[in-house]
């Protein structure tokens, strides 16, 4: 039993051999594996690796459909963020105009007040009324700008969380695929395990019917 009488002799015996072996593979840059019995590393079996493969391939599909979900909501926020600052942006370049006339019309007005062109408390009267109006004018653009500044905050980070995502989906797609791959392989190996056992009971039956006609 490998040069010993039971069972820890021959363990002994392995180990030793082992030692030898990696004094001779050091030459060759070639590192000994640690002893798993320090280690504690157990051996898993093809149909437990198979089955593991199996449920992070699951896990992974899933993961990819959540991310296609949420990626598919930020997208919908990212379109409507845009369709609102589009929207506001109009808002401001008509405001602006508004704002220009008015000013115009003031400076028209205070022209006609400076050379005595027309009534005097009527052209006042006139540039109060435009001055309240073009406040007003200000006060919507200012609040336009504002809405704007923050619908930009919003689109930013809306972006920023899109990319993030995008960026993990490909990393699990990467992993996904890789999985899949092994997974793939281990049913290839799996059914030509199968199939090689299939045959060498095939032959084995017909040896025993051969030798049984003799």
């Amino acid at each position: 039993m490998f040069g010993g009488n039971d069972m820890n002799q021959a363990r002994t015996r392995m180990c030793e051999l082992h030692s030898r072996l990696a004094e001779v593979n050091e030459k060759y840059g070639l590192e000994r594996g640690d002893d798993i019995t320090i280690t504690g590393a157990k051996h898993k079996s093809t149909e437990t690796y198979r089955r593991e493969l199996a449920d992070e391939c699951r896990t992974l599909s899933n993961e990819v459909g959540m991310k296609k979900t949420l990626l598919s909501g930020l997208n919908r926020s990212i379109t409507k963020a845009e369709t609102k600052i589009k929207a506001l942006q109009t808002m401001v370049s008509n405001l602006e105009k508004a704002e220009a006339e008015k000013q115009a019309t003031i400076a028209e007005l205070e022209d006609y007040m400076k050379n005595h062109l027309g009534d005097a408390v009527e052209i006042k009267a006139k540039i109060t009324a435009t001055r309240k109006e073009l406040w007003d004018v200000r006060d919507k653009l200012n609040d336009k700008k504002m809405k704007i500044a923050q619908a930009k905050l919003q689109l930013d980070e809306l972006q920023k969380n899109t990319s993030h995502i995008e960026a993990r989906n490909r990393e699990i797609k990467a992993d996904f695929e890789k999985t899949a791959v092994s997974y793939q392989q281990q049913m290839i190996n799996k059914i030509w395990a199968h199939a090689v056992m299939k045959a060498m009971a095939e032959i084995a039956d017909i040896y025993l019917r051969m030798t049984s006609i003799h």
